[in-house]
C-alpha cells in the first residue's frame, strides 16, 4: 500500500488522450448539437448496422458514456453549452419571448434585426434558435457576415450547410459577395 504522497509522485506529469476519448467527446458534442436524448442516442444505435466489431464496441460504449453524461449533468444541476441553447429554443417555441439579464431586459418580439456575426460557424441549436424567434416574430429580419474559407469549427458542430443554403434557410434573402478585401495587407492578397 502506498502513502498519498508516493502515489502522487508515481502520476504521470502529462496525460494524454487516446483516439477513443477524442473519438467519444466528438461523437458526445455532436450529439447534444442535434438535440439527441439519451433514448434517441439508443434507438439510433439500434436501428443502425456497424461495419465491424470495433464500431458496435464503441457504440455500446458512446451508449453508456452519454447516458453517464446526462446523469451527472442531471445530478450536478449544470448544463453545457448546447444544453443551454435548446433550452432557450424551447422557451421561445412555447412563446417565452421575454429575456433578461444583470444588464439588460427585452422582449423578442420587439426585436427587429439580428445581426449574426461568424456566420460560417453556425450550427443546428443557433439555426433552431433564430427558426424559433422568426416563427414567434415573423417581422424580424437576419443580416449575416461570414466567409466560407474559416470555416474551422466542424469539430463543434458547425455546419456549411446554413451558410452555403442561406436562401434556403431565410426567406426572401438577398446574398452578396465582398470581393474586394481592405483588411489584408496588398502582399497577402496578391498570394491568395
Amino acid at each position: 500500500e502506498l502513502s498519498e504522497q508516493e502515489v502522487y509522485e508515481r502520476l504521470p506529469t502529462s496525460v494524454s488522450k487516446d483516439r477513443y476519448t477524442r473519438a467519444l467527446t466528438i461523437f458526445v458534442t455532436r450529439c447534444r448539437g442535434e438535440r439527441m436524448s439519451s433514448g434517441d442516442l439508443r434507438a439510433r444505435i439500434q436501428r443502425h448496422r456497424p461495419q465491424d466489431d470495433e464500431e458496435r464496441d464503441f457504440l455500446a460504449l458512446a451508449e453508456v458514456i452519454y447516458d453517464a453524461y446526462f446523469e451527472a449533468v442531471r445530478a450536478a444541476e449544470f448544463d453545457d453549452f448546447k444544453g443551454v441553447m435548446w433550452r432557450a429554443v424551447s422557451k421561445v417555441e412555447n412563446g417565452d419571448t421575454e429575456f433578461k439579464s444583470p444588464q439588460e431586459k427585452g422582449d423578442l418580439m420587439a426585436v427587429r434585426h439580428i445581426l449574426i456575426d461568424e456566420f460560417q460557424d453556425f450550427s443546428k441549436p443557433f439555426h433552431a434558435l433564430i427558426e424559433a424567434i422568426q416563427t414567434v416574430n415573423p417581422e424580424v429580419r437576419v443580416f449575416a457576415v461570414g466567409d466560407d474559407w474559416q470555416a474551422i469549427n466542424g469539430f463543434a458542430g458547425s455546419d456549411l450547410q446554413f451558410f452555403n443554403g442561406f436562401n434556403q434557410f431565410f426567406e426572401n434573402a438577398t446574398r452578396y459577395q465582398m470581393t474586394t478585401n481592405y483588411r489584408s495587407a496588398r502582399a497577402i492578397v496578391k498570394a491568395s
